[in-house]
């Protein structure tokens, strides 16, 4: 077989309708069908062969990310359907543990003004989005929402999480004007990018959101997206101004 001038599975030709059945069994995220579009090598790296990075730094974006996104969905639960407050003492909690949580507890000067960095963007992030959000009259509605989709692509299917869509209200009756939001600290995508289909992970929020939404709000005709937003939160190594990401549909 070895010298046959064949070519088959044993040199690696890939019968692709076991390749089908099997992408039947496997779930991919929006994150995993970027990493294959940016780099199908990688992709196979990673997620195929399982070889990744071994990140375990308490100071690296990716704890602190977890960080984030602790803090903000502890926040933000309390307040599903209702007017947002800023409460300084209910952030300090959450961020202590946070910081417990996730390995920030030594008792160093590096650690301690770390801490007070991230203690400062997430205030200042809250304070900023509950003055703006109680100003449109939208309120949270979904948080750290779980989805799945397999009516998209034939034989694939799809999960994911979106961190959060607030819906504007009526006094207390959603209207079906809804925002999703989506935390980075860092890789924030352009416009230009989602445009062009490079970076689909908050087109696919819309796509499942606007589904859900349709299916619960049947009163409401029209479920306009007022805005997808990716928040870019600063980073340890410098200040940025937060970036936010339109796709208005009128």
């Amino acid at each position: 077989m070895r010298n046959s001038s064949h070519f088959t599975e044993y040199d690696g030709l890939i019968d692709i309708d076991r390749l089908k059945e099997s992408n039947k069994s496997d779930v991919f995220s929006a994150s995993k069908i970027m990493s294959y579009n940016k780099c199908p090598f990688k992709y196979f790296i990673e997620n195929v062969l399982n070889i990744r990075k071994w990140e375990e730094d308490i100071y690296s974006s990716l704890n602190f990310g977890n960080i984030y996104h602790y803090v903000l969905e502890k926040y933000y639960k309390e307040y599903i359907g209702k007017q947002l407050e800023y409460r300084e003492d209910k952030i300090v909690d959450l961020a202590n543990e946070a910081f417990k949580n996730y390995g920030l507890v030594l008792d160093d000067n590096y650690t301690g003004i770390t801490k007070e960095q991230l203690l400062k963007n997430i205030k200042s992030f809250i304070k900023v989005d509950v003055e703006y959000k109680n100003e449109i009259n939208f309120r949270p509605y979904y948080i750290e929402k779980e989805f799945e989709l397999d009516d998209l692509i034939e034989g694939v299917k799809i999960k994911g999480r979106i961190d959060r869509v607030d819906m504007e209200y009526d006094g207390d009756i959603p209207t079906g004007r809804y925002i999703i939001q989506d935390y980075k600290i860092s890789n924030t995508k352009a416009l230009g990018e989602i445009l062009k289909g490079e970076a689909i992970q908050v087109v696919l929020y819309y796509y499942k959101v606007n589904k859900i939404l349709q299916e619960e709000l049947k009163k409401i005709s029209r479920m306009p997206c007022t805005c997808l937003l990716r928040y870019k939160f600063f980073n340890k190594r410098k200040q940025e101004k937060d970036k936010w990401y339109y796709c208005c549909k009128g």
